[in-house]
């Protein structure tokens, strides 16, 4: 079974949804809103939003989907680069100019601070500004080494790259939870 456009396009508005209901219920609700319902102490509204975490895969699997439908195609890797280094253009036009808004408000010491932490920002190796931008080296990597990782999928038997898979899922999710 192979998804549609259409398809894809209901999956990425319920992953824009989860991450709307993510960012605005799965916090301290105190002075925010009233939550109605609770369950054991705990508003109803809290439960949602860690059901919507699944946001960020919802997008990871549909961006994985499309390059292994687009694998093999003529200029594959050089579609995936241009779109990544589209991106990365807007990722740095956003760093700069609210590192000209850091400076212009007096917060120049934070955002851009040093040149190193500027650099660093803006190679992705770090994410100090804004914590929601480790996706972007995350996505590079994947970007950079599709061929690679594609052509394995392709040779390798499902229940490998389920298993392999998975297994990366749990470690990524112990050291989100667990190791802080």
């Amino acid at each position: 079974m192979e998804l549609s456009k259409n398809d894809s396009k209901m999956l990425q508005g319920l992953s824009v949804l989860a991450m709307v209901c993510l960012h605005l219920f799965d916090r301290d609700y105190r002075g925010l809103f009233a939550p109605i319902l609770f369950v054991e102490g705990v508003p109803l509204s809290f439960y949602l939003g860690q059901l919507s975490d699944f946001c960020v895969f919802g997008f990871a699997f549909l961006s994985g989907y499309a390059h292994m439908v687009q694998y093999g195609q003529a200029g594959y890797y050089q579609r995936r680069l241009k779109g990544l280094l589209s991106v990365f253009c807007s990722y740095w036009l956003i760093l700069i100019v609210f590192s000209m808004v850091g400076i212009a408000i007096g917060q120049g010491d934070y955002m851009p601070g040093s040149l190193k932490k500027f650099i660093l920002n803006g190679l992705t190796l770090e994410n100090s500004y804004n914590g929601a931008w480790w996706y972007m080296f995350t996505y590079a990597v994947l970007v950079l080494g599709s061929p690679i990782l594609l052509k394995w999928v392709k040779r390798s038997h499902p229940i490998v790259v389920l298993s392999i898979g998975f297994a990366i899922y749990c470690l990524a999710y112990y050291v989100r939870f667990k190791l802080g």
